[in-house]
């Protein structure tokens, strides 16, 4: 059986999971919300995950209509803000809004203040800091508000089914809520029950109470009902004289079944049904113990072949009282029944899901699930009375036995058998036919002696229980009568007094350590103050986590700065959970052995053996001559717990608070150790603890590991950090102390070198250590581990002169070469990287995958000239483009020729290289230069003579001005000039062009040509709207001096008219010509070759 220690509240109000809003590496935010008191409660968790060396204030932007109810508190503008920075990593502030608000807007924010008292400012990222909506999380009542019968939300036999591998029925659950169905309400009235309810409520008067009539008039319940809960009675005695039921037990005191007449005179069994909304919880299929899995539950319990009859003779005779039937459940169905004037129940139980009670749960058939009556008393022969001056002597006995023929469970020796019985009702059951003697109160040693445990399988369970007695209590419980494994045991190391604010690690100054203490471990520095702590993360305590060192409350050492010293005294402390009589088992050890090899260099304390050795119950009281055994062998220690002791244990086990909980041994221990003796200085220390039951039953658990060491003389000393090649200080490399070359335990660290290059290493033990580097400069090649040996005087061997070196990442440089107009790859150009003597010593290389992308590899430090030798064609060639610096530190900057400074560039660091991203080479395309070929349009011979001029406006525009002219020669050709020059056409321009004289002979043209230069270097050329053919327009680009711009322009011969006919035709002829001139347009585009 499992178990659960404090899985179920005391109550059973519903619980609403808290919702997260933020959850990251950094913080998670979540909430809940909740009615009460006619407003909406909001509680929102703040949780920092990191580990930081800084104290935090939260900041919190909300409506105005809420209102804050956590008084650290203050308003500023319109944030609330925390009054003080605080170091708690997980803190909750709570906020009020009315019924009619069932959201809250908020927005979060932090501020941060180091121990310096640098104070950064809303450290939150923006899309951390919200805004959020929180809706108000109203769950689905854990026990319906209104008067719904549960066998109205439940189907005969379930709609739905849930399997499950265990079931617990807590102490700790108490139902709001048990429904009673009587099928006596059915017949007359004399027949029926009164049912009582009696409200759960804290502090219950409990009673021992005999009779029907004082059981429902009570406000009591009964004394053996766990704490806070109800009960439900069901006390037949109505009709006063004339109650049926009295003459029934009189006339048959051998036991008859509880009947009832209808209305019309039928008489029928009576039949009871009892429905908790909440008894416990099952154990899902999908649990493990890494992950356990709970579904919480309800359960229907019938009631059939009730069986009346007498009771103890003890209680005498009382004629307005005896012979009337009784019971009282409590709300807690674990704590069961106590009835009179019964002898036997048929009972069956049905467990559903509380969530969900149309669901039945299915304990499949290797479930662990059990069910154990226990307490069963046996009497021996006894009277019992069932008339005035009527008794009778009987075996008299309590029982339980399976109505579906499973056998049941014994421990051993126990009292009880499985007898053929004495009456009809009580065949085929368990019980002891002798008086019987055992512990009869949870936790007693020899409790289980008394009880019988049945294997659950299936959704219906069917047993039959009773006591020929006439009056009993019998509990539910889902434990079992055999020894199961008890919990492991912890072992924690502390000081003999507490440390406190401004105490050092060997002399701690507040109270003395005591029960309270012993899971505060603070001398543990397992693994040498580098590993995870072995305690349990269930044990550690708030202050103490050494895992937490920011919340470790003042005084306590961190756990690597934790040492014992040499002759001073320091307690072992040894917990050992109990058995959890509840959700484990109803049989408990007799006594434990607890065995502890202490360490080397550690004996029992200066007051051994008086006082070295306490034993603390589990409410933390001492308990006196608690030892049978006390046993020191080469350094084992060995404990076996008093009789006495154990059972004084097992008694407080029993109560419900005490449950589960750990009983404590404290051992004062003396450090014998020295940091000069042959014993390792770290010591490490392991209990184990054996449970001895009374079958003779022994199980052994291991406790977790506690590390202490004793402190060496340290030595300090210091290395220089520097830039390989040079005597250049390299701050913010951080190095630390390995015992390995890799992998292994950090020693000691981290020493992070400063603006001078320094590393200071302090407090370190002499010793041999592998320098590792743990915090790399950016832009360097982590530094190879070196094995140094520091002596006694702090000298360091195994560096020479004691410095140490980090190497620059090689340098690769990235160049774009780019139009400038459209920002497109350029191919073609060539750059270089000139010293400061101006000799090229570097060139970049250009691939054809990546024309217009130039890179550079592994250029050194140093200062250096970038320059364009060679533009793409047609380009202007940019030159010298400015001066690159390579920092030794790894800074890198560049300035453009002519600005007055340099720019630090952005760089991309690689695991081996750093990547640098020069500033776009961007080109424009020269300039061009404009000729005209002229030829006759008849016979395509070059015509000399023809005279143009160039405009930069529409020459229709009366302002329109000639800015060059050309004249064809011989060859026909014609340049444009300028004052004697060729003149160049700027790019991203117009112009226009008119003939201004014809060759002569020939037709002067009347149009103009128009000439569009785009800034990428596109011509575009046409006549009077209309493009020229490609045919009649050349460009060339150059790759020095002006790009050139030919097209042709032919004129037609002057012809005379023609004559009848003839001439007539040519004039036909010549005015074809100059039409298909006048409409000849074509567009170029600048060829670039690529490559």
């Amino acid at each position: 059986m499992l178990q659960l220690g404090a899985l179920f509240p005391e109550d059973s109000q519903a619980v609403v999971d808290a919702e997260t809003i933020l959850d990251n590496e950094r913080v998670k935010v979540s909430y809940r919300s909740k009615e009460q008191e006619g407003k909406i409660v909001w509680t929102l968790y703040y949780e920092r995950k990191a580990v930081h060396e800084s104290a935090t204030k939260l900041k919190l932007q909300m409506e105005e209509t809420a209102d804050m109810v956590s008084t650290n508190w203050e308003h500023e503008h319109e944030w609330w803000i925390e009054k003080d920075f605080s170091y708690e990593t997980k803190r909750h502030v709570t906020i009020e809004t009315s019924l009619d608000k069932p959201q809250l807007l908020i927005t979060l924010q932090v501020d941060e203040q180091s121990d310096s008292e640098k104070l950064d400012r809303d450290v939150l990222l923006s899309q951390e800091e919200g805004p959020y909506t929180l809706e108000h999380l109203q769950a689905e009542p854990a026990h319906p508000q209104q008067e719904i019968p549960l066998r109205e939300m439940m189907t005969t036999a379930f709609a739905n089914e849930a399997q499950g591998k265990d079931l617990i029925l807590s102490d700790k659950t108490i139902a709001n809520k048990v429904e009673v169905d009587v099928a006596s309400q059915q017949g007359r009235s004399e027949y029926q029950p009164n049912i009582v309810h009696k409200p759960n409520k804290e502090n219950n008067s409990l009673h021992d109470l005999t009779f029907a009539y004082a059981a429902r008039t009570s406000s009591q319940t009964y004394k053996e009902f766990v704490n806070g809960s109800g009960s439900v009675v069901l006390a037949y005695d109505r009709g006063g004289n004339s109650n049926p039921y009295v003459n029934q037990i009189s006339n048959h005191p051998n036991g008859s079944i509880l009947q009832y007449r209808t209305i019309s005179g039928k008489t029928e069994n009576e039949e009871i049904t009892l429905t908790y909304d909440h008894v416990g919880a099952y154990e899902t299929l999908s649990s493990t113990e890494q992950e356990p899995e709970y579904v919480s539950i309800g359960a229907k319990i019938t009631l059939t072949n009730i069986v009346i009859g007498p009771s103890p003779s003890w209680v005498g005779w009382k004629a307005e009282y005896s012979n009337r039937p009784w019971m009282e459940f409590s709300t807690n169905l674990f704590s069961g029944v106590v009835y009179g004037f019964i002898n036997k129940f048929d009972i069956q139980f049905e467990f559903f899901e509380a969530d969900d009670p149309s669901t039945v749960v299915n304990l499949v058939s290797s479930s662990a699930g059990t069910l154990t009556f226990a307490s069963l008393n046996g009497y021996g022969n006894s009277q019992v009375i069932y008339k005035s001056g009527g008794t009778q002597t009987r075996n008299s006995h309590e029982f339980a036995g399976s109505l579906e023929g499973k056998t049941g469970v014994l421990g051993e020796w126990t009292t009880l058998a499985k007898h053929s019985g004495n009456f009809d009702y009580d065949k085929d059951v368990y019980y002891s036919n002798v008086e019987n003697t055992f512990t009869d109160y949870l936790g007693g040693a020899t409790f289980y002696r008394a009880a019988v445990t049945f294997p659950l399988e299936g959704t219906a369970h069917r047993f039959k229980f009773g006591s020929t007695y006439g009056r009993a209590w019998n509990s539910f419980a889902s434990s079992s009568v055999r020894a199961i494994q008890h919990k492991n045991p912890t072992k924690t190391v502390q000081p003999i007094k507490q440390y406190q604010a401004g105490d050092t690690w060997e002399n701690p100054t507040g109270e003395n350590s005591g029960f309270a203490e012993r899971f505060y471990n603070d001398l543990d520095r397992y693994e040498d103050g580098i590993g995870t702590w072995d305690l349990p993360e269930e044990y550690r305590a708030a202050g103490h986590d050494a895992e937490d060192p920011a919340s470790l409350a003042p005084g306590v050492p961190e756990k690597a700065d934790r040492y014992v010293s040499t002759g001073q005294d320091y307690y072992y402390y040894i917990n050992q959970e109990t058995i959890n009589v509840v959700s484990g088992s109803v049989m408990v050890p007799e006594t434990f052995m607890i065995e502890d090899q202490l360490p080397e260099g550690i004996e029992l304390g200066t007051q051994w053996p008086i006082d070295a050795v306490k034993l603390f119950n589990l409410d933390g009281n001492e308990i006196p001559n608690a030892f049978e055994q006390v046993n020191l062998n080469s350094n084992k220690l060995t404990l076996e717990i008093a009789q006495e002791a154990m059972d004084t244990i097992n008694t407080l086990s029993g109560k419900p608070e005490y449950r589960g909980k750990a009983f404590t041994v404290q051992i004062r221990v003396k450090v014998t150790n020295t940091t000069d003796d042959r014993i390792p200085d770290l010591m490490e220390n392991q209990a184990m603890t054996k449970a001895i039951y009374y079958d003779e039953t022994i199980k052994e658990a291991n406790s977790n590991r506690v590390h202490t060491r004793v402190k060496a003389v340290t030595v300090d000393f210091q290395l220089d950090k520097r830039i390989t090649g040079t005597t250049v200080a390299l701050a913010e490399a951080g190095f630390a102390l390995f015992d390995k070359q890799t992998g292994g335990n950090k020693r000691y660290g981290d020493f992070v070198s400063n603006s001078e290059g320094i590393i200071r290493f302090t407090d370190i033990e002499p010793g041999s250590y592998w320098l590792r580097e743990v915090q790399v400069p950016e832009g360097f090649i982590p530094m190879n581990p070196v094995q140094i040996h520091i002596d006694e005087a702090g000298n360091v061997d195994g560096l020479d002169q004691k410095t140490v070196f980090n190497t620059l990442k090689n340098v690769n440089l990235v160049l774009n070469k780019q139009d400038r107009a459209q920002k497109k790859p350029l191919a073609g150009a060539v750059f270089v990287l000139k010293d400061t003597d101006g000799q090229t010593v570097h060139t970049f290389s250009e691939k054809l995958s990546e024309p217009g992308r130039h890179t550079l590899e592994d250029v050194k430090p140093g200062r250096y000239t970038l320059e364009e030798q060679k533009a793409p064609k047609g380009y202007q060639l940019l030159g010298e483009l400015g001066v690159l610096t390579l920092s030794v530190d790894g800074k890198i900057t560049f300035q453009k020729t002519g600005d007055p400074q340099a720019e630090e560039l952005q760089t991309t660091i690689n695991e081996e290289t750093i990547e640098v991203v020069l500033p776009d080479a961007l080109n424009e395309v020269r300039p061009f230069e404009l000729s005209i070929f002229k030829k006759a349009a008849e016979d395509g011979r070059p015509l000399a003579g023809a005279e143009f001029a160039l405009y930069e406006k529409d020459p229709a525009d009366e302002t329109a001005k000639v800015v060059a002219t050309a004249k064809t020669e011989s060859a026909g050709i014609g340049k444009f000039m300028q004052d004697g020059k060729g003149f160049s056409l700027g790019v991203d321009r117009t112009y226009f062009v008119k003939e201004t004289k014809a060759p002569d002979a020939h037709v002067l043209l009347k149009g103009v040509f128009k000439v569009v230069v785009s800034a990428t270097g596109e011509v575009a050329i046409s006549y009077e709207g209309t493009d020229l053919s490609t045919d009649r327009v050349q460009v060339d680009l150059t790759e020095s001096g002006d790009n050139q711009i030919q097209f042709i322009v032919e004129n037609t011969s002057k012809t005379p008219l023609p004559k009848t006919g003839g001439e007539g035709r040519m004039a036909v002829v010549l005015f074809g010509t100059l039409s298909a001139l006048a409409a000849a347009w074509y567009l170029v585009r600048v060829k670039r070759e690529v490559v």
